[in-house]
């Protein structure tokens, strides 16, 4: 995921899948208050409860507005969710 793909998501309360450092997969589902670059660590994702490298993310749903939104996955291919 890039900066600008992830800058959509600013505001929006969404449900975020991730790998932590360990490769272990988790789920979080929070509002999402900016997207970030962070020199000699990289892009992130900041949220309310965490702060998620870009490079980390599995997938990215938008929870709050309805299908309108795209979602993300691993691929890095877009997508509608009710599809």
């Amino acid at each position: 995921m890039l900066l600008p793909e992830a800058r959509a998501y600013i505001g929006k309360k969404c449900e975020i899948r991730w790998r932590d450092r360990d490769g272990n997969a988790q789920t979080t589902v929070a509002p999402v208050c900016d997207v970030t670059y962070v020199p000699l660590y990289g892009a992130f994702l900041i949220t309310e409860t965490d702060d998620i490298r870009l490079d980390r993310i599995q997938s990215l749903r938008a929870l709050d507005a309805p299908e309108a939104v795209q979602s993300f996955n691993v691929c890095g291919v877009k997508k509608n969710p009710s599809r």
